[in-house]
């Protein structure tokens, strides 16, 4: 009786970890790391900068790097498309993405 208790309880674990994977449960969120070219060190700015950019909601941004030297800003982000675009990550360019609020500097 007990194996049987035993292996029911494995199996309705590994069922509700497949289940919670699943992107139909998470939604469809994507992972970037983007290289701004401009130091941005306040959030509501660099979620709007960052939403724009990727086209999407941004869901988490993690500052990476914050360098007011080079005037740059490093962030991983996480954010989910919108639009109908199911991978806004096609837009952005493999590895970092370079550029920022102000464009490019002289």
């Amino acid at each position: 009786m007990s194996l049987t208790y035993g292996i029911a309880l494995m199996v309705v674990l590994v069922l509700s970890m497949a289940i919670i994977d699943t992107r139909r449960v998470t939604g469809r969120a994507n992972r970037q790391v983007v290289l701004l070219d401009h130091a941005i060190a306040d959030e509501a700015a660099l979620r709007h900068e960052l939403s724009a950019r990727l086209g999407g909601e941004v869901l988490t941004a993690s500052v990476q790097r914050l360098d007011f030297v080079n005037d740059t800003t490093l962030v991983d982000v996480r954010f989910r498309a919108t639009d109908g675009d199911e991978d806004g990550a096609r837009r952005a360019a493999p590895g970092p993405v370079a550029g920022g609020a102000h464009g490019a500097r002289a």
